[in-house]
């Protein structure tokens, strides 16, 4: 279940109100009183809890033509389809408490600006079904940072962004492998970046890595 609020910025501080008076039965699951958030827009939308299809309605959701977006620490999940075809205008930032992100969930999001931490926590990103397209079409970049836990990607999960050029990937090359078109349609992408210690990667260019080709793999992370 979920709480999502609403607000205006005023000099990087965000004032929030309950989006739906029936959420009030609700349990609290935070007291986003003031927020400070530069988003550097006039709207935000603040999610507490974990965020399913019904929370946020999808393509049309309460955050369909926001100014920003922020995910609580409550946040476990971000479910099917939840947060798609949504302008946000800033960064993505998933907290540490997300574990799962199903598919479709930021399908072509537009506006979300810089960098993309996939955090530690996530274990799940799609399915393995043909087409999970979680973040099809976003506009992060250029870097992209899978954290080290997650054990299954999608197909497409990370496709059709030509702003991203570089993937710091701490996970095995054989999650990438596992859904072979995880970057399908990213064609910019140059590099990524792997750990030392991961005999699954090869380091050298040219390489065939999640439906892209001619990408160079860097073995240089911890």
């Amino acid at each position: 279940m979920s709480k999502t609020y609403k607000g205006d910025v005023t000099g990087n501080v965000v004032e929030l109100n309950l989006l739906d008076a029936n959420e009030g039965t609700l349990p609290n699951l935070g007291t986003p009183t003031v927020i400070t958030k530069n988003t550097g827009v006039n709207e935000v939308i603040q999610i507490f809890g974990d965020i399913d299809e019904t929370t946020t309605g999808g393509f049309a959701g309460y955050g369909a033509d926001s100014e920003g977006i922020v995910l609580g620490t409550s946040c476990t999940k971000i479910g099917f389809n939840s947060l798609a075809g949504n302008r946000y205008n800033c960064q993505l930032v998933i907290p540490d408490s997300v574990t799962t992100i199903e598919s479709g969930a930021f399908y072509y999001a537009t506006g979300i600006t810089g960098d993309l931490v996939i955090p530690d926590s996530v274990t799940t990103i799609g399915d393995n079904l043909d087409y999970s397209a979680v973040f099809t079409g976003c506009t992060y970049g250029p870097n992209l940072t899978i954290g080290r836990n997650v054990q299954l990607i999608g197909d497409w999960s990370f496709g059709l962004n030509s702003n991203l050029t570089n993937v710091n990937c701490y996970i095995s090359k054989t999650v990438i492998d596992e859904n072979d078109q995880v970057f399908i349609g990213s064609t910019n992408i140059a590099t990524v970046h792997a750990r030392v210690s991961d005999s699954t990667w090869t380091a050298g260019t040219n390489q065939y890595i999640g439906g892209i080709y001619g990408i160079e793999v860097i073995k240089d992370l911890v």
